[in-house]
């Protein structure tokens, strides 16, 4: 649902800003983008916001993972690995350790 208040940002512009606070060589859930975004429940609106970019690499997308940590549909993966390795993510088998790389919004690094 979008806000009542015209002057107040809309879910995506939320979910695009707290992405863009995201540090690199980190990662987040789509379920804690949802959260810092202010729609805990929203994670698979997130993915569908994520599969939409329309900013190319101008959005950090490939920092975004699922809650188990591993990286996104097929067609991206080996992309995703490729920018998260260039951060200094260590991927394996398509997965992050989101106890060492996850980033849940209360640092920037």
């Amino acid at each position: 649902m979008e806000p009542k208040n015209p002057s107040e940002p809309s879910f995506a512009q939320r979910v695009e800003e707290a992405l863009l606070q995201v540090p690199p060589g980190r990662v987040v859930t789509y379920g804690g983008l949802a959260l810092l975004a202010g729609r805990p429940r929203a994670a698979r609106a997130v993915g569908m916001l994520m599969a939409r970019n329309p900013y190319g690499e101008l959005l950090p997308c490939h920092r975004v993972v699922s809650a188990s940590g591993e990286l996104s549909s097929r067609s991206f993966r080996q992309e995703q690995a490729r920018r998260l390795r260039a951060e200094g993510v260590e991927v394996v088998d398509f997965h992050v350790d989101l106890s060492r790389y996850g980033w849940d919004g209360r640092s920037r690094s």
